[in-house]
């Protein structure tokens, strides 16, 4: 359940920067990000507004879940039936919001993955730790994604810090915003700390994601 709630609030900072971006760029917001997707107040820092002119990858972006390859664009049986032959498949709340986990007694959250009104894959995240490992463990995990992202789009990533103030939790969040892929596909690295003061999921707990979806103004 706690990585289900992580999944959330990560999805509900994409949100935000995802929107910092457009207004930076002037182009209009994605349409379909979720409705009910909570609202957030972070910091009005937004790395994404740097990111250098002419510096595209040659080839679209792609993301593995659960051992699976998928790319932006995808129609959504192709993306269900690929995943759903080692995964299970949650539908979440009315839109189009799936979340993708282990099969089995001991469920892990493995990511998650959202399509469009046209009903393609339009954003996928997929979790790197489950908010349980220690701080080496953690920052072994942050060092081998960054390389591997770095290595496979050619460029630097760029780093967007914001902070978010709630009744009973406190959340920090990074995001490294690793380039653009030449169909338009922008692929980050979201490091969550949360600290619950209260109540069941009362502590402290780190989660690293990485997401792929489409840049702001790419996707019609």
């Amino acid at each position: 359940m706690r990585g289900h709630i992580a999944l959330v609030v990560v999805l509900a900072a994409l949100a935000f920067s995802t929107l910092a971006f457009s207004q930076d760029k002037g182009a209009s917001s994605p349409a379909d990000v979720p409705a009910q997707t909570p609202a957030r107040t972070p910091n009005s820092g937004d790395a994404t507004r740097a990111l250098p002119e002419g510096r595209v990858p040659a080839a679209p972006q792609s993301i593995s879940l659960g051992g699976t390859s998928l790319r932006l664009g995808l129609p959504k049986q192709t993306v269900i039936n690929l995943l759903a032959e080692d995964y299970k498949l949650t539908k979440i709340g009315e839109d189009d919001n799936w979340m993708v986990e282990s099969k089995g007694a001991s469920r892990t959250a493995l990511g998650q993955v959202i399509f469009d009104k046209s009903g393609k894959l339009f954003l996928a995240v997929r979790k790197l730790t489950n908010g349980d490992e220690d701080s080496f463990a953690v920052m072994q995990t942050l060092h081998a994604a960054l390389e591997e992202m770095t290595k496979e789009l050619g460029e630097m990533c760029l780093v967007d810090p914001r902070t978010n103030h709630q009744p009973g939790s406190d959340a920090s969040t990074i995001n490294f915003v690793c380039g653009i892929g030449s169909d338009g596909s922008m692929k980050q690295l979201v490091v969550e700390m949360t600290e619950t003061y209260s109540g069941q999921y009362q502590g402290k707990m780190i989660d690293i994601s990485e997401l792929l979806q489409y840049a702001p103004g790419s996707h019609k």
